[in-house]
């Protein structure tokens, strides 16, 4: 984001897409996952992991390759930092 107007428009957006989807029934399904430990030079905590994605929801269907990157930012506490 270049901006913190940008992010606030895209977390309201994201919020009006889950709260108008929020009744409909979503089929979530994981397999083949991956942890890896991702070496960094700033001392955080991140890894690198990557699954195969099986999600569906209304007329919207993934079927595929995920790959994120997640830090521990508290201990037991994880933030995406890519997707």
């Amino acid at each position: 984001f270049q901006s913190v107007h940008d992010f606030n428009y895209f977390s309201q957006y994201k919020q009006r897409v889950f709260e108008k989807n929020r009744n409909q029934k979503k089929i979530l399904r994981f397999s083949d996952l991956k942890v890896v430990p991702y070496p960094n030079s700033l001392g955080k905590k991140l890894w690198y992991v990557s699954f195969h994605e099986y999600y569906k929801s209304g007329g919207y269907i993934f079927s595929g390759i995920k790959k994120i990157l997640i830090e521990e930012t508290h201990p037991n506490h994880f933030k995406i930092i890519v997707e």
